[in-house]
């Protein structure tokens, strides 16, 4: 799929609104437009039936129009997704995946020894796989509040953190945990490293998030022929690790990353405690943000169709007096527009395509993952009207 606020900002100004000597004052943003096309060049597409679709939720015109913009681009995408699934193949590639399949002994407990304990993520090169974190699990000796942290190697501070309420003392429990993501092009570095871990009692620099109990400790791989790197290790590694109080990295009040300088000097064979479970899914935000100018015309009759809509149920129709009038010439440019957008069957059943049949976008730098099996040429994006 895709990330929405990333689409929202990329296509904030795609299409943009001219000024009218109504009395309504825009925004700049409104004014804007990156494409060079405006709503209310379209015929029937006014300030007076933009006031008359104004319901009680909205202040003023424009975050009226404001809210309209971020809805339909999102709506637009999530259409133009849905039209082009057979090309685009997005989906789930692997969904709430246990990257161990080693099984504790809980009288295995480790000692405390002032270390970050945990596991370290190393996303494979990708243009749009997304891994997600979606839960930590944890086994401890007592019940406690245990504060996980999530680092990427390019940033000083913990990205994340999580406060795991541990209540089942011996047994594994499980959390769902949100933005704990690991991706290879990341919101700060690319081709980074991700560690998720706690720290283990440190008596010179206490925290009250520490370990308060011991972990169980547990063979994190079986190294058979269903050992679950199999699956997600074409995406990622995942390897326990466990790096001593020398290496951590303690000032002004927190930890910070840990000395990365020998990283492999961290790994283990078994994991204190720590278990964790992935989603990785083909994220195409990235070539649709890239193509965004491509989507300039249909978003633009997508936001005129949301506000001839709301002007058809607005409940301020009822005290004008050509009601019925204003409804049947809107509804009229309202489906006009429609069928320019999604295409329309005339009289004799014949095919009319639409500006989405045409949209395409060029997928020559995704993944082959997100890609369906068959072999097809991409092509670069354009926008026909056919009449």
């Amino acid at each position: 799929m895709f990330t929405y606020n990333d689409i929202v900002s990329a296509g904030s100004d795609l299409v943009g609104w001219r000024q009218s000597n109504s009395g309504t004052t825009l925004s700049d943003h409104l004014l804007t437009s990156d494409s060079g096309l405006y709503v209310n060049d379209l015929p029937g597409v006014d300030f007076d039936v933009i006031e008359d679709a104004l319901s009680d939720d909205w202040s003023n015109v424009n975050a009226y129009l404001a809210a309209v913009h971020q809805s339909e681009i999102a709506n637009l995408m999530y259409d133009f997704i849905s039209n082009s699934k057979s090309k685009l193949g997005a989906r789930d590639v692997l969904n709430n995946f246990d990257v161990s399949n080693g099984v504790a002994d809980y009288t295995d407990l480790a000692t405390k020894n002032a270390r970050f304990c945990g596991l370290l993520f190393r996303p494979h090169f990708s243009n749009n796989i997304k891994t997600v974190i979606s839960k930590v699990g944890l086994q401890l000796s007592e019940s406690e509040t245990v504060r996980l942290f999530l680092y990427e190697t390019s940033q000083q501070s913990a990205i994340a953190t999580f406060d795991f309420e541990y209540s089942n003392p011996l047994s594994l429990q499980w959390k769902e945990v949100t933005d704990f993501i690991a991706n290879y092009k990341g919101d700060y570095g690319t081709g980074q490293q991700y560690l998720l871990g706690y720290y283990e009692y440190d008596p010179d620099n206490a925290q009250s998030y520490q370990l308060v109990g011991e972990a169980v400790e547990y063979e994190f791989d079986c190294g058979c022929s269903s050992s679950p790197k199999r699956h997600f290790g074409k995406y990622i590694d995942v390897q326990p690790i466990e790096i001593e109080n020398a290496d951590l990295n303690y000032s002004g009040g927190e930890y910070k990353l840990p000395n990365m300088n020998d990283i492999t000097s961290y790994y283990t064979a078994t994991s204190r405690g720590v278990f964790a479970k992935i989603n990785v899914t083909c994220d195409i935000t990235d070539v649709l943000v890239d193509n965004i100018l491509t989507f300039s015309k249909a978003f633009q009759l997508k936001v005129a169709i949301r506000v001839l809509e709301d002007f058809l149920a607005s409940k301020k129709l009822n005290s004008t007096v050509d009601a019925a009038d204003n409804r049947e010439v809107v509804k009229y440019k309202m489906n006009i527009y429609y069928n320019m957008l999604h295409g329309w069957n005339d009289a004799s059943g014949f095919r009319h395509r639409g500006i989405m049949d045409d949209l395409s976008v060029d997928m020559s730098s995704m993944d082959n993952i997100c890609l369906p099996c068959e072999d097809y040429l991409p092509k670069a994006g354009y926008i026909s009207y056919r009449g």
